[in-house]
């Protein structure tokens, strides 16, 4: 039943799958939404939150495979007469969409996350006051200050970003019936339940994929401890549809047709995971299922 729903999922959006030289952007960001500030202790909030502790903004411990994607949608974005957009799975609180909004600005993003985390008990957030952490128990919060912190990193780039409240890559699927998007970068999933976690990345690649197979995928998590199964269900995906595979830093990786054309990647390190995807010869992605299998229980990672 699961199979037969990532099917008919992707084949839905391949059914939808729009001219690439159209500029969609105001019909996706149509399908965006942002919230308002309901009181003023919420608003205070925000700014203090993010003029005293903006380090549980951050997103990552290193950006130097980042900055080889920046160069890679820069480089795409210069040759469009139209947005090229960006689809960000996984928001946190807004840095990093912040950060490929200043990449270049013919480039627009549209971020998809339930916008739930982190909560007033998340680690995330335990070094700042008491007070300050119960406002993310409150409805919205999340979102609000992601959208405080979009404004503040991007000032420039307002009617250039949205937001879809939701789960991926069901909750994306509003934005991808109207317009095409040129790269997904996904960050998130992380799961515990390891099979649940490698369903969910297989559904996504295969929905966007299957919504602009000329689109670039890529991500972060190549090596967290929550994504054992990410790198052969990468390498896996990308042979079996004619896509090339590349990683930095050992955190961030690329995946597209002919990947390794672009020039700006001559000034960054890589390793290439799919060079060729016809001399694959790992597994199957039924056998990276079953691989997380034991019994009829799946692999918990640790936490």
């Amino acid at each position: 039943m699961r199979t037969s729903f990532v099917c008919l999922l992707a084949s839905c959006v391949s059914c939808l799958r729009l001219p690439a030289d159209i500029d969609n952007w105001v019909q996706i960001k149509k399908k965006t939404h942002r919230t308002t500030i309901p009181n003023f202790l919420d608003e205070q909030a925000i700014d203090e939150i993010y003029q005293k502790y903006p380090y549980i903004l951050q997103y990552a411990s290193s950006d130097k495979g980042r900055r080889a994607l920046d160069d890679m949608m820069k480089e795409e974005a210069r040759l469009l007469t139209r947005h090229y957009v960006v689809m960000e799975i996984g928001v946190f609180l807004g840095m990093s969409a912040a950060r490929w909004l200043n990449v270049h600005p013919n480039i627009a993003v549209v971020g998809v996350d339930p916008f739930s985390y982190p909560r007033s008990t998340s680690k995330e957030v335990a070094s700042i006051p008491n007070n300050l952490q119960g406002f993310f128990d409150h409805d919205g919060f999340c979102q609000r200050l992601t959208e405080h912190v979009i404004r503040q990193q991007s000032p420039e780039s307002e009617d250039r970003w949205g937001l879809v409240k939701g789960f991926s890559p069901t909750a994306a699927m509003s934005a991808l019936k109207v317009g095409t998007v040129d790269a997904f970068y996904l960050d998130g999933g992380k799961i515990r339940n390891t099979t649940q976690f490698t369903l969910y990345i297989n559904e996504s690649l295969r929905t966007f994929h299957a919504h602009n197979s000329d689109a670039l995928i890529s991500g972060d998590d190549w090596s967290h401890k929550r994504t054992p199964t990410l790198q052969n269900s990468l390498r896996s995906f990308a042979a079996e549809k004619g896509l090339q595979l590349i990683r930095s830093d050992d955190q961030t990786w690329m995946m597209g047709k002919n990947v390794g054309r672009h020039r700006a990647l001559q000034k960054h390190d890589f390793i290439w995971e799919v060079e060729d995807p016809e001399k694959y010869m790992g597994p199957t992605f039924s056998e990276i299922i079953e691989s997380t299998k034991i019994g009829s229980e799946s692999i918990m990672t640790p936490e």
